[in-house]
C-alpha cells in the first residue's frame, strides 16, 4: 500500500559522478529494502519513528521500506546506481505526476501495525504529517524516497541521481517535490535548486524537523505560489 511515509530523502554527495543510473528490478525491492535502512540508520526520523531503540528499527526498517516501495512500484521510476543492479549502492524512487497519493486512514492499518508493533502510532502520525504536508500543490513528480549506502557515500551518487531525473524533468516541463529529513539533506537539495516551501520546517508530534520543498521545471515558474 502506498503512504506518505514513503517520504524519506538522505544523501551525503555534492556533485555529479560518472556513473549512470538504471531501472531497478521489482525481484529486487528486499535488497533496496535493506539499502534504505542502512542509509537511514542514523537519520532523525527513523530514530524518531523507533524511540531510539536500535535493536527494533534494524529489525522494522527494511522489511518496511520494502513493502513500501513495492506498493508504489506501478506508478513510480525506480533508479538505482551500482556495479551491480541487484545490489545497488544507490536508489532514487520517484512518484510520477499523474498518481495520485491516496489520504491514510485515521487508524493504522493491520499490516503496519503487525510490522511495527509498539511504534504503530509514530509511523501512522509521519503517514498523515507527510500527507497533509504534499496535498494542494500542483501536479508534480515526487521523490519519495533518496538513499545511499554508507560505504558507498562520498562518491556523488545521490547527485547523479538528481541531475539524472531533473534533466528528465526540465525536458518535459515537470516541477519536482519532496520532504528533506536532515538538514544536511536539505543544503543538498537547496544546492539542485530545490526551495522551501515555508519560512520553517514543520515538526513531527514531538519529534525532528520536516523540510517541504520545492523544485520549478528548469525555465519555468511552476510553483505553489506561482
Amino acid at each position: 500500500m502506498a503512504t506518505a511515509t514513503d517520504r524519506m530523502s538522505h544523501d551525503s554527495d555534492t556533485a555529479a559522478g560518472a556513473t549512470l543510473p538504471v531501472s531497478a528490478e521489482l525481484g529486487h525491492v528486499d535488497r533496496i529494502g535493506h539499502l534504505m535502512a542502512a542509509a537511514f540508520a542514523s537519520n532523525p526520523w527513523t530514530d524518531w519513528l523507533t524511540d531510539g531503540d536500535h535493536a527494533d528499527r534494524q529489525q522494522i526498517m527494511p522489511r518496511y521500506f520494502s513493502q513500501l516501495v513495492a506498493a508504489v512500484w506501478d506508478v513510480s521510476s525506480v533508479m538505482v546506481i551500482g556495479d551491480d543492479v541487484g545490489a545497488p549502492d544507490a536508489v532514487a524512487v520517484w512518484m510520477h505526476e499523474t498518481a495520485t497519493m491516496p489520504p491514510p486512514p485515521d487508524q493504522p492499518e493491520a499490516w503496519l501495525g503487525q510490522l511495527c508493533g509498539r511504534h504503530t502510532n509514530r509511523f501512522h502520525a509521519l503517514d498523515q504529517a507527510l500527507y497533509q504536508a504534499e496535498r494542494g500543490n500542483p501536479p508534480h513528480r515526487h521523490l519519495l524516497f533518496m538513499a545511499v549506502r554508507p560505504p558507498a557515500q562520498g562518491r556523488a551518487l545521490g547527485s547523479t541521481l538528481l541531475y539524472d531525473q531533473h534533466a528528465r524533468l526540465d525536458r518535459d516541463g515537470v516541477p519536482a517535490y519532496l520532504e528533506a529529513s536532515s538538514a544536511r539533506a536539505r543544503a543538498l537539495y537547496l544546492r539542485h535548486g530545490y526551495r522551501d516551501l515555508r519560512p520553517q520546517p514543520f515538526r513531527l508530534p514531538q519529534g525532528p524537523p520536516v523540510w517541504p520543498m520545492w523544485r520549478p521545471s528548469e525555465g519555468l515558474g511552476t510553483g505553489p505560489d506561482d
